[in-house]
């Protein structure tokens, strides 16, 4: 009883750190070696499956992936976060480093994570990309100003 008390304090401290840097849409945890899911949804609901799955056994494998999108707004244009936590029974969870994939542009950005402030909230990820411009179609040379005489 006691470790489900000390997860649930763990569970509810993680959560809302990254809630207060903005990560407020669902959430896939998956395991980091074998890449399998564990569980989708709700940050939560992830979070307290596997730590209830965790207690059950006397398993160790506490390399996490936690999966969400900064922004998503078509399947041609996103910016997917992975966090690669680690689970500590006396500590709790650990970040240890975070990477962000965009589609648009086509860019992937690793940070390393020494502590929960080095990570960067949900809009400074959307700063950390080149936005398209609306001429960028006409410089790559699709598109011929012509002048008048």
């Amino acid at each position: 009883m006691e470790n489900i008390d000390a997860y649930t304090n763990y569970i509810r401290a993680f959560a809302s750190m990254l809630h207060n840097k903005g990560y407020l849409g669902d959430f896939a945890l998956t395991t980091s070696d074998k890449g399998r899911p564990l569980h989708e949804g709700l940050l939560h609901n992830c979070l307290k499956i596997y730590t209830n799955r965790l207690s059950g056994t006397d398993q160790e494998d506490n390399n996490l992936v936690l999966q969400t999108y900064a922004q998503y707004l078509s399947p041609s244009d996103y910016k997917q976060c992975n966090f690669h936590i680690h689970f500590f029974p006396e500590k709790g969870f650990i970040v240890d480093r975070m990477e962000i994939h965009s589609m648009h542009p086509d860019q992937h950005q690793r940070i390393s994570v020494r502590n929960p402030s080095d990570i960067p909230g949900k809009n400074a990820i959307l700063g950390r990309f080149r936005k398209p411009r609306p001429w960028d179609r006409m410089v790559r040379g699709g598109f011929v100003l012509k002048r008048r005489k």
